[in-house]
């Protein structure tokens, strides 16, 4: 993601300003073991109180974009509605 977010255009679009994305082996060994606990029920808190962004790759293969979608229609959140009846766009990064 970092080389996508540095293409020029995309912090500003995107609202992140000068942020420095990393990625960190650290935070996957932590979570080894948690994956098949569901944090589904932090993300109501969280979007009543920060701002979050949620990427779906199409070409995911562990879980693609239909998935996501079910459980991101389940969440009970003041913002739901607004979120339903936004406009999806795609997005593309240009190729090397």
């Amino acid at each position: 993601l970092g080389d996508l977010f540095a293409e020029d255009g995309w912090p500003e679009l995107l609202g992140t300003g000068s942020h420095d994305w990393e990625t960190d082996d650290g935070v996957g060994d932590a979570l080894f073991d948690e994956k098949m606990k569901s944090s589904m029920f932090l993300f109501p808190y969280l979007l009543e109180r920060i701002p979050v962004m949620l990427y779906q790759g199409a070409v995911d293969w562990k879980c693609g974009p239909t998935a996501n979608e079910q459980w991101i229609d389940r969440l009970e959140w003041g913002g739901a509605e607004g979120f339903a009846a936004a406009e999806r766009t795609l997005w593309y990064a240009e190729s090397d």
